[in-house]
């Protein structure tokens, strides 16, 4: 078996067969096993999942009784399955035809542990391109600084080495229930023996999703709680200081703050996160890693800065209508 798909569904049945069938008629010639974890869904996922696995026997379904959450579901197909390499999907996102091809002779070729490729958004029935490789030039082979540093957080788009889990003994936190990728995702990159960028789109992201920074909210907490885990898991060493600050940067002083202004907190409170941040990083717009963030992040952080707010609330206007 080469690759095990590990597909969490709930509560998917608009989609769910689109998916699985994006992923059936792959032009992939080696053997691969497909494995949807139902996580106690209420309404017709696990009957339409049933129906789709009983005409093929690669596909396996497990029925959870009781919800556990997305981290449960993908550590429980990582441990079932049977690949040489692991490939994530969302339950109402799809695979280009080409894609594990692509990913598998990718990492065939350069004998990788993790091949990294870009993405399509599909919003209102247009794929818009997201090219998450430009960060790192023009190599095929990212350093362990620049994976540090940049390293997306989504499972998906990703083939990884099943054994790099093992031998690491690193899984999806069970206590997160956002950002719970962040852990995982990026230390799993620095700590392969080595990385390659597949310069395909394979993967059409579903821009419909209620994701974690679209959700109303109050607490903010696990932005705290998966950066230090995830700084806990990473292979640290000093010289790695810079690419941890940018982490910082892009993950509080952006990130946090962008959800926290979608979830209309206090301008106060927001302008206090930035003040207390910056105390850790009092030099941030000197990373190096900085001058490469997007414009629009770079806009945002110099409007809270300045506290401009008008400006600040026209941007998360702006980012909301672009990320639904």
């Amino acid at each position: 078996m080469e690759i095990s798909i590990i597909v969490p569904v709930y509560n998917c049945a608009n989609h769910i067969s689109k998916t699985i069938n994006s992923l059936l008629n792959q032009n992939f010639n080696q053997l691969y096993e497909i494995i949807c974890i139902d996580d106690a869904s209420t309404d017709n996922s696990l009957e339409i999942l049933n129906a789709i696995s009983s005409k093929n026997q690669y596909i396996q379904v497990i029925h959870l009784e009781k919800n556990k959450g997305v981290s449960n579901a993908r550590n429980l197909g990582i441990n079932i399955s049977k690949g040489k390499y692991i490939l994530f999907c969302d339950g109402d996102d799809i695979y280009h035809h080409y894609a594990l091809k692509s990913l598998y002779n990718c990492a065939i070729a350069n004998n990788s542990d993790m091949v990294l490729s870009n993405y399509h958004i599909c919003k209102k029935s247009k794929l818009l391109k997201r090219n998450i490789l430009n960060v790192y030039g023009n190599q095929n082979f990212p350093t362990k600084r620049q994976l540090l540093a940049f390293c997306d957080l989504s499972s998906c788009a990703k083939l990884i080495a099943r054994e790099l889990f093992f031998q690491n003994d690193l899984f999806y936190p069970l206590h997160l229930h956002n950002f719970e990728e962040y852990p995982v995702i990026p230390v799993l990159a620095q700590l392969a023996n080595k990385v390659s960028l597949c310069r395909e789109y394979t993967y059409v992201y579903n821009q419909n999703k209620n994701s974690a920074s679209n959700k109303l909210q109050d607490d903010f907490s696990y932005f705290n709680e998966s950066f230090n885990l995830f700084r806990e898991r990473i292979f640290y060493d000093y010289k790695f200081n810079e690419e941890l600050e940018y982490r910082m940067i892009e993950h509080f002083l952006y990130g946090k703050l962008l959800v926290m202004m979608k979830n209309k907190c206090n301008i106060r409170n927001v302008y206090y996160e930035y003040e207390k941040y910056k105390l850790s990083i009092p030099n941030y717009k000197n990373n190096k890693y900085y001058k490469k963030m997007s414009v629009f992040k770079k806009i945002f952080i110099y409007f809270i800065e300045k506290r401009y707010t008008y400006l600040v609330k026209l941007l998360v206007f702006i980012h909301s209508l672009i990320t639904g």
